[in-house]
């Protein structure tokens, strides 16, 4: 019986000798030749397309005096800005075969995300089970 060391165990993801698991579905590390972390920007179409709305809203209450125009356009600012602050962006763990290419796991915090780099590169470097 083999004796599979655990690299990594954590309740989104696991490695298991050269097994990494993630939500359920598994990826053999045999075949990767290639294992990145890579930052995902936040997206920012919402936040655009609101700030948009509201100088729109502003530019309207400029030209007509229209305090409700004024208040709206003002709103939108700044729940635009307020949207913006709190997206962050995301980090992606991809893993490059012959095949192509596989992105198992992302996440919002980069520590998290290194760490399973971190498992998968030591998994690699491990010389494998007889």
């Amino acid at each position: 019986m083999t004796n599979r060391t655990v690299l990594l165990d954590e309740p989104e993801v696991s490695l298991e000798g050269r097994k990494l698991t993630v939500a359920g579905s598994s990826f053999t590390l045999g075949e990767v030749r290639s294992a990145e972390v890579r930052r995902v920007p936040k997206a920012a179409t919402g936040p655009i397309l609101m700030i948009t709305v509201g100088v729109i809203a502003l530019i309207s209450a400029a030209g007509e005096s229209g305090v409700t125009a004024g208040v709206v356009g003002g709103g939108l600012l700044l729940a635009a800005a307020a949207w913006w602050s709190q997206k962050k962006p995301s980090f992606q763990v991809s893993l490059g075969t012959d095949t192509g290419e596989a992105v198992p796991f992302e996440s919002a915090d980069e520590a998290t995300a290194s760490r399973v780099l971190a498992a998968i590169v030591e998994a690699q470097a491990a010389p494998e089970d007889g």
